[in-house]
């Protein structure tokens, strides 16, 4: 019964978004495949499941649960030890866990390649010696899910996470090779592609916060001041809107330093203490530290 629940939820979902069965599938599945799943004659797997809902903007969460066989369970629970292990730097297990996990079966799934690019691309960026060989692997991570992939027509895409996550990634290394304004280009065909998609809120949460916060930090690097504030600001409230109160001492921090380099002190040294104290309500003493310094540098007391 679960199978037809959610055929049925898929169908409805995608008819008020207006997408086709075709634009839905390509190219990791058969259009067939999904009217199939619309139909209740398949069950999707978990990871397909995850990606089409992202695709339709919602979250998974707003389905009854779905259950994993215990093998699948196991291999997802993997990689989650491999993101878990690059967030923290600890490159060579992430590496051999990888090369494990990618001679099993589910390993040879379209969205699991892509996986396997994003994190290799990640492991290179980590490493921080060679972009170009980084840039391949981002590149090929994307190719897999948008196979036709054009810079300029990213807000009209069916995006899921997983893809933001590799477009995030291709900005961080057009930004580490210097070219802020390509990065800034991107990051605003990232924004309007979530402006335009009619998108749950708890699917937005996070992911949108993300690329306004990068696209933030990209135009105060660019010296883009003013922008930047603007967009944060923007930022700022969407935090509020979408319950995303974790990334605002981030959006805090980039405002301040742009209002400080346009010499709007007072205002700066407002939102620095925002920064400063948030980012230690949600544990994080390092960014604490980093805001703690630029300011006394400046002469601007925090606390």
């Amino acid at each position: 019964m679960i199978t037809f629940e959610i055929g049925e939820f898929i169908k409805k979902s995608r008819k008020q978004r207006g997408i086709t069965q075709e634009q839905l599938a390509h190219p990791f599945m058969d259009r067939s495949h999904i009217s199939k799943i619309e139909r209740g004659l398949v069950a999707p797997d978990k990871n397909t499941l995850t990606t089409l809902l992202e695709r339709l903007g919602i979250a998974l969460q707003e389905l009854p649960v779905f259950f994993l066989d215990g093998e699948e369970a196991e291999f997802q629970r993997r990689l989650d030890e491999i993101t878990s292990h690059l967030a923290r730097g600890r490159n060579d297990e992430a590496q051999k866990l990888m090369k494990r996990l990618e001679q099993e079966k589910h390993a040879q799934r379209l969205l699991y390649q892509q996986r396997f690019q994003l994190y290799k691309g990640i492991w290179q960026l980590q490493q921080g010696k060679n972009l170009d060989r980084a840039l391949e692997h981002i590149l090929a991570a994307i190719h897999l899910t948008l196979p036709t992939f054009d810079e300029g027509e990213i807000s009209s895409y069916l995006l899921s996470k997983q893809d933001v996550l590799c477009l995030n990634n291709l900005v961080l290394i057009y930004c580490m090779k210097g070219d802020l304004d390509r990065g800034i280009r991107l990051l605003y065909q990232l924004k309007a592609n979530y402006d335009g998609r009619f998108m749950d809120a708890s699917a937005k949460r996070g992911v949108y916060s993300l690329i306004v916060y990068n696209l933030a930090k990209a135009l105060a690097e660019n010296d883009k001041c003013a922008e930047s504030i603007e967009i944060c600001q923007m930022g700022r409230q969407s935090c509020l809107d979408l319950a995303d109160l974790e990334m605002l001492p981030s959006m805090a921090a980039i405002e301040a330093i742009c209002l400080y380099e346009l010499g709007q002190v007072e205002e700066a040294a407002s939102l620095f203490r925002q920064a400063y104290y948030g980012f230690a309500m949600y544990g994080k003493p390092g960014d604490q530290q980093v805001v703690k310094e630029y300011a006394q540098q400046r002469n601007i007391k925090i606390g």
